[in-house]
């Protein structure tokens, strides 16, 4: 048996995968809201939009066609949030038939089959299919040289985001040296780094909270402290996805159907009861209002706890 061969019996046909909950939340978050305003009966809605110079209109997610076909017209009405994420999941689910077909025969961990279909999102089925994508090592079943093609795609405007005499304000990191009273770091790991965070502080930045698996550096935490910002680290304030990925779990174990809103009502009181039980932990060990430490300390009480209830310890 080859080493290739046993890497694929760990690895799935990717005619048989889909895109994960946490996944697909990505996936949507990437796409964006497009412009919303709020009725008078307090209900979101979205509008039509034009998103660049040149693009057709769009609503909701990214959706450019409602589900007859019919396009997005700048004189539509509003949709609400519901028909909005519904539009979502026909694009993308017309999307991942798309990039399945573009690999048959690969075989992927779930994990990667979200990694690709997001990068499919983000820089379009064209790029994909040029030579120079992941797509090219795919299909010759080298996981490496896909890897290794990811990083070619690190460049903004023939920039090199890897070198740091291109991160000044019109460069790579160009977004966290504009003035904010929120920062929202939701793309990759060690995106801030310590001069980013000091720029953050410098404008007036109040608040950070990681949307992505830690995008702050252990010296950019170290200013957010120092300087005394609310800082939510990705521990608990990236548990979202994992979450409804759970939801998603007991609706099939249950063969129940929620809706939007009980799906929404549930992890808001999943969410309520992390930032909780980590500031209670924080206050027990003798660091009060220390959400990471809050957050490792009842991560970790929690995992021994279970190991205890095994019989493990």
């Amino acid at each position: 048996m080859t080493t290739t061969t046993r890497q694929n019996m760990a690895r799935a046909l990717v005619a048989t995968l889909t895109l994960s909950a946490a996944g697909f939340a990505s996936w949507q978050a990437s796409e964006g809201d497009g412009p919303t305003k709020v009725q008078p009966d307090g209900v979101v809605v979205h509008l039509p939009y034009v998103p660049t110079q040149g693009d057709v209109p769009t609503i909701g997610h990214g959706s450019t066609r409602y589900e007859d076909g019919t396009p997005v017209r700048m004189t539509d009405p509003p949709i609400t949030r519901q028909r909005a994420e519904q539009l979502a999941r026909n694009l993308h689910t017309e999307e991942e038939a798309r990039f399945k077909a573009s690999l048959p025969g690969v075989y992927l961990y779930p994990g990667e089959f979200d990694l690709y279909t997001d990068f499919v999102g983000q820089y379009g089925s064209g790029n994909w299919r040029k030579p120079q994508s992941p797509r090219t090592w795919l299909l010759r079943g080298d996981y490496v040289g896909a890897c290794n093609a990811l990083l070619t795609w690190r460049f903004q405007a023939g920039r090199d985001c890897k070198l740091p005499q291109n991160w000044g304000p019109k460069g790579c990191k160009g977004v966290w040296t504009v003035p904010c009273d929120i920062a929202l770091p939701c793309a990759t790991q060690n995106e801030i780094d310590e001069e980013s965070a000091k720029a953050l502080v410098a404008n007036g930045c109040k608040v950070v909270c990681e949307g992505a698996n830690m995008p702050s550096t252990p010296e950019a935490i170290a200013v957010y402290q120092d300087n005394g910002l609310l800082y939510g680290p990705a521990k608990a304030a990236n548990a979202g996805g994992v979450a409804v990925s759970g939801l998603e779990m007991s609706q099939n174990s249950y063969r129940l159907s929620w809706t939007f809103e009980e799906v929404d009502n549930k992890l808001k009181s999943i969410m309520e009861n992390i930032v909780a039980n980590s500031l209670a932990a924080a206050k027990e060990y003798g660091h009060e209002g220390d959400l990471m430490l809050g957050a490792n300390a009842a991560g970790f009480v929690k995992v021994a706890n279970a190991m205890v209830a095994q019989g493990v310890l």
